[in-house]
């Protein structure tokens, strides 16, 4: 159970800067479905803002730390992280 004073979504400018995700990463994130969010946009607004899901972003991270692991386990130098979206530029 997470902790009360501890949020459970939080602004872009945040997670780039706790994870140390770029934009571009965060957003292909989202489009792939790995990490959960949402706009607070209305529909007669011109801007809204988007917000992540913190849990989201912490699994994606532990199921990445999961495949390094195996890789090691299998004698892989690294692992590269490959994202669906990245296959749609190939």
């Amino acid at each position: 159970m997470q902790n009360e004073l501890e949020p459970e979504w939080s602004r872009e400018k945040i997670i780039i800067r706790v994870y140390g995700l770029t934009r571009q990463i965060l957003r292909s994130l989202r489009l792939d479905g790995e990490i959960r969010s949402i706009s607070t946009k209305r529909k007669s607004a011109k801007q809204g803002c988007r917000v992540y899901h913190i849990g989201s972003v912490e699994a994606f991270f532990k199921r990445q730390e999961a495949l390094q692991k195996i890789a090691n386990a299998e004698g892989r130098r690294r692992t590269t992280l490959k994202l669906k979206s990245d296959a749609r530029m190939d």
